[in-house]
């Protein structure tokens, strides 16, 4: 009964990754656009509304985007799809949306590390990176099943 619990608890998940699988680079292509705007919009906001603002928002922005220059890859045969792959990847975005993949899996019950790679269709280094801040955050917790570490939400004493 419990295999066939996560049989089907297995393929439901697998259904909707399918199903949301092709709206990841709508939601990269989003993100990258909302970042140029959060950008521009800073740098809008940060300049002073007197004639010397010309001169010195042109002196801001360039060393911005020398900045941005270096982090960026261009793309097979210098593309700009590499630039804009590497550009929709926000530094904070990811971590909490793939925190919450990871904990709700472990709603389930434990989950080894390379379950939970199959689960989340998440990167084996970003599920590991994950596991590890959430570790130290005592989100969850570390167990050993059947020889294997495995990784559960931390039972409280209210629930039992």
């Amino acid at each position: 009964m419990a295999t066939d619990l996560l049989a089907s608890i297995r393929s439901e998940l697998e259904a909707r990754m399918a199903e949301l699988r092709p709206l990841l680079p709508e939601y990269e292509r989003l993100l990258a656009a909302a970042d140029a705007l959060d950008a521009d919009a800073a740098g809008a906001a940060a300049a002073p509304p007197s004639n010397q603002s010309a001169p010195k928002t042109t002196a801001k922005a360039s060393p911005s985007k020398a900045k941005r220059s270096p982090r960026r890859r261009p793309g097979p045969r210098g593309s700009a799809l590499g630039t804009i792959k590497r550009a929709s990847k926000p530094q904070r975005g990811p971590r909490p949306a793939a925190q919450k993949a990871i904990l709700a899996a472990l709603e389930h019950g434990s989950h080894t590390p390379s379950e939970l790679v199959t689960v989340t269709a998440m990167t084996s280094a970003h599920v590991r990176n994950n596991l590890a801040s959430l570790l130290e955050a005592r989100v969850i917790a570390k167990l050993n099943r059947d020889g294997k570490t495995a990784y559960e939400l931390p039972t409280s004493g209210a629930d039992a």
